[in-house]
């Protein structure tokens, strides 16, 4: 007899066995982000609510005894049907007979006349239910999702046939790579992503400074300031060279992007870096002490002008007076990163103000339409006098400018939070980042400024987004702790320009670039 059978118990071995094997230890809610958290719970709801209907429909089947038949033309179920189905085809019959004995003399285009008016009679007799009226209108700006399934082959024969109207273009309504962010702060006022023209993209979490790059998915983190510091801010300059960060702790650094040191530091502001923008080696710097700081990086005295308060000292006019913004700069920027002209500036104050390095003093324009903070700030591509603002919660309008004689040319409610936006390239159209109640991303034409579509996917307000070097994809960053990539823009002149490398337009593109190089070499971070 063997021993282990003679002195272990084998109901205790079972009990044992099933104990381990029901006992649940999940290490994955240690480190997660909010979504999968978040999925997870959805998941385990759901797997209840199926339990609880299948065991009700079981319920139901039991308790039952309904029995309905096949209802079809080779069942007939019902002998009062079978006869009413024969008296009307006789009907028909008699009445197709009678109609042919009469007129002998009608065309073939009669015949098939009665043919059709037979066919439709017959199928009113077998009709059990039938709708009295069309279905409903769908409500103003309703989208559906399956609206590409139905309406390219119609677009696309529509368009054959009248010449003259635009085909409209497939937009991805999903977005082609999700990134988990974690510890990205639900902080409406800072500016945590850039794209840079290295294809690197930049974004700040928590206390660290961390790099994407798109081409290969490496990531490397830039710096991490300790856990008193959070980063507010971040803006790669014009040739990706350097990158500045503005944090928490009143400072701005300047970082090479090449070797990740810090070349220098610049102070100044008494409170948090909110945002930031360069116009080749000018760095301009929004702070919480509603102040805008304009510095020279090559300059050992970096400080060149603040806008809105004067520099000289024996002022007789207060500073209170001479400042113009009176909270937090939550947006900045200058129409050019190389040799821009105009800085638009916005304020948890409700006002988007337009400044000029030739008169620091005062804005050259003060819009204060909107009712909420303006954060959003997009200059236009192709004009540089068009500036598009968005207004907060209490706002949610999307705004055009027209700087040459400071008109309002447009102005559109979005019904939501505008948190970001971003102009189109390649065509006459702005993209909008939104927070609730559906937090997408919005594309609206210019300069009618109709919706033509929504993205969606962020389950929390869409608080960041920066374009692509060759301005096809779009990356959002939301408080829902994933970067999202879409793919909204398409470089429809690629292939002319391509096939017409001496055209006059190439040769502006060449001029401007030309020009453009001649600027980014003088940048130089030694300090003089």
């Amino acid at each position: 007899m063997d021993f282990f059978s003679s002195t272990v118990d084998e109901a205790w071995v079972d009990s044992t066995v099933t104990a381990f094997n029901n006992l649940k230890y999940d290490i994955t809610d240690k480190r997660t982000t909010k979504w999968r958290r978040t999925a997870i719970k959805q998941k385990q709801g759901q797997s209840k609510n199926s339990q609880i209907k299948q065991h009700a429909h079981s319920v139901q089947r039991q308790d039952s005894d309904r029995f309905i038949p096949i209802r079809d033309e080779g069942n007939h179920f019902d002998q009062q049907q079978t006869y009413q189905h024969q008296r009307a085809k006789n009907e028909l019959l008699e009445n197709s007979n009678r109609i042919n004995a009469d007129v002998d003399d009608d065309d073939d285009g009669d015949e098939a006349e009665q043919h059709e008016a037979s066919e439709e009679h017959k199928s009113e007799q077998h009709k059990i239910l039938s709708f009295k009226s069309k279905a409903p209108e769908p409500s103003d700006g309703y989208i559906s999702n399956l609206r590409v399934l139905y309406t390219v082959g119609a677009s696309s024969s529509n368009g054959k046939q009248n010449g003259n109207k635009s085909k409209s273009r497939h937009i991805c309504q999903t977005a082609e790579r999700i990134l988990d962010a974690p510890d990205l702060m639900d902080d409406f006022y800072l500016n945590l992503l850039d794209w840079g023209c290295n294809n690197i993209i930049a974004i700040g979490l928590g206390s660290a400074v961390y790099l994407w790059n798109s081409e290969n998915g490496e990531i490397k983190t830039l710096h991490d300031f300790g856990d008193e510091v959070y980063v507010c801010s971040i803006a790669w300059n014009h040739d990706s060279q350097y990158i500045a960060v503005g944090t928490s702790s009143n400072v701005i650094y300047l970082f090479d992007s090449k070797t990740y040191k810090v070349l220098r530091k610049l102070h100044g502001h008494s409170a948090r870096i909110s945002s930031l923008s360069w116009n080749h080696s000018i760095l301009s710097t929004g702070s919480a002490d509603s102040t805008i700081r304009n510095n020279d990086v090559r300059k050992k005295n970096h400080l060149i002008s603040i806008f809105g308060q004067s520099r000289n000292s024996n002022s007789n006019v207060g500073a209170d007076e001479q400042q113009q913004h009176e909270q937090e700069i939550c947006g900045l920027k200058w129409n050019n990163k190389v040799n821009a002209r105009y800085l638009a500036s916005g304020s948890n104050d409700n006002k988007c103000c337009i400044w000029c390095l030739d008169n620091p003093q005062q804005p050259i324009y003060q819009f204060t339409e909107s009712l909420s903070a303006v954060k959003a700030l997009a200059w236009c591509p192709w004009n540089e006098n068009l500036l598009a603002n968005g207004g907060g919660s209490g706002d949610r309008k999307i705004r055009i400018y027209n700087i040459a004689d400071g008109n309002l040319c447009n102005y559109v409610d979005t019904e939501s939070q505008v948190c970001s936006l971003v102009w189109n390239p390649f065509e006459r159209e702005i993209l909008s980042s939104h927070g609730f109640s559906k937090n997408q991303l919005s594309i609206w034409k210019y300069p009618s400024l109709k919706k033509t579509h929504d993205l969606t996917g962020h389950t929390s307000r869409v608080l960041h987004t920066a374009l692509s070097p060759n301005g096809e994809m779009v990356c959002s960053a939301a408080a829902d702790e994933t970067l999202r990539f879409w793919r909204v823009f398409e470089n429809t002149q690629k292939n002319k320009h391509d096939a017409n490398a001496g055209s006059n337009m190439n040769e502006l593109h060449l001029a401007q670039a030309h020009d453009k190089n001649k600027l980014m070499h003088g940048l130089n971070l030694r300090i003089r």
